[in-house]
């Protein structure tokens, strides 16, 4: 159960990723303890809602907004789909995303792990998310993992490849295993690696 902060709608999402009856992941909005309804993810073991943020995603100034990864989805790639607050209603994930990002490479998995940031201090959330399953291309060793980040406002269908800021990590570092905005401090954002040879916090 994630809970919006004071700043936002009072609302409450709600994830079940592996509880509806497809398998594809669910998750439930709920404003001060009134039901708003409940997003189906698109195909079966999509794990649709395998992490959450809320945050201004369109520069409007409403910070209802949602982002929710979707770490199975398009074979092992990945999806963070992205909401504006006035879709947040009964529907599914491909019909009521503002936008989407693909992630690179079968089994990146990216949208295990997100946050909505104003990391360049413009008053608009900016979109970081980890792929900690990502492998870089000619290295022997694998799960190097890879962060992404998108300046806001975000919207429409993008790939992560295309991320305008974006770095990989060393060896089986599996860095963006956890990515999250640090409250108050203004543009500043924690990702890690939770591999045992170097634990990395960034």
């Amino acid at each position: 159960r994630d809970r919006s902060p004071s700043r936002g709608l009072g609302d409450v999402y709600k994830r079940q990723t592996f509880a509806d009856v497809t398998g594809a992941g669910t998750v439930q909005i709920y404003d001060i303890g009134i039901s708003r309804g409940t997003i189906v993810g698109e195909s079966i073991s999509d794990e649709f809602g395998a992490a959450l943020a809320w945050g201004d995603l369109s520069g409007d100034g409403t910070q209802g907004d949602l982002a929710v990864g979707a770490r199975k989805q398009s074979s092992g790639r990945g999806v963070v789909y992205l909401f504006a607050a006035a879709a947040l209603k009964d529907g599914s994930a491909n019909d009521l995303a503002a936008g989407a990002v693909l992630g690179e490479a079968v089994n990146d998995q990216i949208g295990k792990s997100l946050a909505l940031v104003d990391g360049n201090g413009d008053g608009v959330d900016d979109l970081v998310f980890g792929s900690y399953a990502h492998d870089v291309p000619g290295e022997t060793t694998s799960n190097q993992g890879k962060y992404y980040a998108f300046m806001g406002p975000v919207a429409g269908a993008t790939l992560a490849k295309d991320a305008p800021q974006q770095s990989e990590g060393l060896g089986g570092d599996k860095l963006g295993g956890q990515v999250a905005s640090l409250g108050d401090v203004s543009g500043c954002l924690l990702y890690t690696s939770p591999s045992p040879r170097d634990g990395l916090l960034s």
